[in-house]
């Protein structure tokens, strides 16, 4: 979060030309599967004491569990002012928060909704 406001604020004071179109992608990691997504929330959450088993052989996206989705996001207007915050302290940080508030949250209010 830290990366996208500081981002934002750093980009807003950068005007372009006029006429200019500049795409920002406030993305400083983008090379990762959704299995080693799950691998890492994984591993913060079982640092905060929970148990989780990560199950790939559901795959409604048709992942395959080596395999990662080849695309490219163009960050060339952030990398030379912003420092990527590490997926794993984000994904740590936001489990924490939940863990912090866990008894607050309605379960039925966010859990799954979509039929694959």
């Amino acid at each position: 979060m830290d990366d996208s406001i500081f981002g934002l604020a750093a980009n807003a004071a950068i005007r372009p030309d006029s006429g200019q179109h500049r795409v920002v992608n406030l993305v400083t990691e983008t090379r990762y599967s959704i299995n080693e997504i799950a691998e890492k929330i994984s591993s913060c959450a079982s640092q905060l004491g929970y148990k989780v088993v990560v199950d790939s052989s559901y795959d409604p996206r048709r992942e395959q569990p080596a395999e990662k989705l080849k695309y490219d996001i163009v960050t060339d207007d952030i990398s030379s002012y912003i420092e990527a915050t590490p997926l794993s302290d984000v994904i740590m940080s936001s489990t924490a928060l939940v863990h912090e508030y866990r008894d607050a949250i309605n379960v039925d209010a966010v859990a799954p909704k979509i039929e694959w």
